[in-house]
């Protein structure tokens, strides 16, 4: 527990991350805020909500946040330590917010979570592959996921289009790994089926399932990679 004199300092430090983020980029701040208390263990933890909360309240801004992670070098392993420990896909998904298709579902804010940090080379951890290939292919017997098992299918494909979106290029890439590389060729083959299956009935979320079957078939290369898919999965109303 804080004392007093503590908790107050908390407070303060948490405040300055949060408006740190605020800025067009977040990361001299944050850099001045780890420099100015070195003594402050645990700073990462802060940061790292402070970026969820950030990427949460605006998902547009969500594509140059995680360029700001990348600068904080002094703490790298720390962040990428609570974001594969904590972050990714660690969250109740049995509830309404993870069932129902809306920009408030968990499950696909956590798709674009995990995609951007695949995307900027964050860390990254096996459920989030694992989960792009549960999207690519629902039904498959390699991945059951039954820890996601109220999550329905389109769900399920709608996450894996977000990040095939974001960061096809590395999915094809060795940093994927040997478990789960993959090739263009295949992610279009599965994604076609997904289309034929009728799979995704959302008009929007349709949409974007035909920009990354486009991408598979372009060969999924970097200067096609999008930066606008939570954009385009939810338009602001002045746009439908």
């Amino acid at each position: 527990m804080f004392n007093d004199s503590e908790s107050h300092n908390h407070v303060q430090i948490e405040d300055l991350i949060e408006n740190a983020f605020e800025e067009i980029d977040p990361a001299p701040s944050l850099i001045r805020i780890i420099n100015n208390h070195p003594g402050y263990e645990d700073i990462e933890f802060l940061i790292v909500d402070a970026y969820i909360r950030a990427i949460e309240r605006m998902p547009s801004r969500g594509y140059a946040l995680p360029k700001a992670l990348k600068k904080l070098e002094a703490i790298s392993a720390d962040i990428d330590n609570d974001l594969a420990s904590t972050v990714y896909f660690n969250a109740d998904f049995s509830n309404v917010e993870a069932s129902e298709y809306g920009p408030k579902n968990k499950f696909l804010m956590h798709s674009f979570i995990s995609g951007l940090s695949i995307k900027h080379n964050l860390a990254q951890t096996t459920t989030m592959y694992a989960l792009i290939e549960k999207g690519l292919d629902p039904d498959g017997a390699r991945q059951k996921c039954e820890s996601f098992s109220g999550i329905t299918n389109e769900i399920f494909v709608v996450g894996a289009c977000i990040q095939v979106l974001l960061a096809g290029s590395v999915l094809i890439s060795e940093s994927a790994g040997p478990n789960y590389r993959t090739t263009a060729d295949i992610v279009a083959r599965q994604l076609k089926s997904r289309m034929e299956e009728g799979v995704v009935k959302e008009k929007h979320a349709h949409a974007v399932l035909e920009l990354a079957i486009a991408h598979a078939d372009s060969g999924l290369l970097a200067n096609n990679d999008r930066d606008d898919v939570w954009t385009l999965l939810f338009p602001p109303p002045s746009t439908h």
